[in-house]
């Protein structure tokens, strides 16, 4: 972990702290991720939840990663997963929100990149999958 040194290259802060993941049960999680988080030795922790969604770096596509692509053959674009080469790509795409509203009927915006998870609907949609099937130990799904 790097150090507590702002001027080092990929340094945290000590509010950015990111801490490996464990299984705890459902008293404890209930406890760490309620509004107050938790107090240690003068300091107060918060917590968040981690959802890993893959993504694959070759297609762009979310499910699996790019040593399972079944498109590892085909030259794809990095900036939006079709099959043309990078350099002649008309615009940024997403492969992802894309294919979603094929199969869905919906009308997601697909002007962003397909790695940019803070506009993607598509993998908001994942997320929101992940979470909905992810057992907290509570009857209701997710605490809160």
């Amino acid at each position: 972990m790097p150090k507590d040194n702002p001027s080092s290259p990929g340094a945290l802060s000590m509010e950015e702290h990111v801490i490996q993941g464990t299984a705890v049960n459902p008293t404890i999680y209930k406890q760490l991720f309620d509004e107050s988080g938790l107090f240690f030795e003068f300091i107060h922790l918060k917590f968040d939840n981690f959802y890993g969604i893959k993504q694959c770096k070759h297609c762009r596509r979310f499910g699996h990663t790019t040593k399972w692509c079944p498109r590892t053959k085909e030259a794809l674009c990095i900036k939006c997963g079709l099959d043309h080469p990078s350099d002649n790509c008309p615009k940024i795409f997403c492969i992802n929100c894309s294919e979603y509203n094929q199969r869905q009927g919906t009308s997601f915006d697909v002007n962003h990149a397909p790695y940019d998870r803070s506009k993607c609907e598509s993998y908001d949609k994942q997320r929101a999958n992940l979470m909905r099937h992810t057992d907290y130990g509570f009857s209701s799904g997710v605490p809160g």
